[in-house]
């Protein structure tokens, strides 16, 4: 899950494994990871993918350069 501010901003993301683990009243700032890491929407799909498989990852968050979120792109989808 991409957590976002009011204005659309990436904040940061939580995984399912935090978010199950977490207490029904805990907010989303106590299970996410700040910083998360993000790619441009003008990147190259191939090598991006290229990259994530190198580096064992299987999706990338995608934003604007001000931060706004664009969506996610997941490296699979880069071989169809």
């Amino acid at each position: 899950m991409v957590v976002v501010n009011h204005a659309q901003v990436v904040m940061g993301a939580a995984c399912r494994r935090e978010l199950a683990a977490a207490a029904p009243e805990a907010g989303v700032g106590t299970v996410m990871r700040f910083g998360v890491s993000t790619v441009r929407p003008s990147e190259d799909a191939a090598a991006l993918a290229h990259r994530m498989g190198h580096a064992g990852v299987t999706r990338a968050v995608v934003s604007r350069s001000d931060g706004t979120l664009v969506g996610l792109f997941f490296s699979a989808d880069a071989a169809t």
